[in-house]
């Protein structure tokens, strides 16, 4: 009798490869997406940021520099934002989507010596591989 075919132990042979090489790509993936996922938010954070800047020079403080004031936007939206708001020059933002549970406020600090801006930033998250991500992005 001449069979042909894969036997029994080839086909556990690549499914044990394939299990292997999915154990060590998705976790990988899922780094890479939060990655852009956080680079799309810097990217939509950074309206707030500059024109709080601006507002914060041409008043002289920050008690003005609300979302829909003085050129700063009001409620842009974001893919991987569900809210983000500017308020005395502080902005706050929560996460959604691949950055579930991230949240963060980023607070400037006007320099009296005509030095650049600093920002303090605090990242909040349950997953401290976020957290870390948020704080190593969000750096100005």
């Amino acid at each position: 009798m001449n069979q042909k075919g894969f036997s029994l132990i080839e086909i556990m042979v690549v499914i044990a490869i394939i299990s292997i090489l999915s154990a060590i790509a998705i976790p990988g993936y899922q780094g890479y997406m939060q990655k852009a996922a956080i680079t799309d938010v810097l990217q939509t954070l950074l309206p707030y940021k500059n024109n709080i800047e601006i507002c914060a020079f041409n008043k002289g403080a920050l008690t003005s520099c609300h979302s829909g004031n003085e050129n700063i936007p009001n409620d842009i939206k974001g893919k991987y934002l569900k809210t983000i708001e500017a308020k005395s020059g502080i902005i706050t933002f929560e996460a959604d989507k691949n950055l579930s549970g991230l949240s963060a406020t980023l607070t400037p600090t006007v320099s009296t010596d005509g030095s650049p801006f600093k920002w303090q930033v605090v990242c909040e998250s349950d997953d401290d591989k976020l957290k870390t991500l948020c704080e190593n992005t969000f750096i100005f």
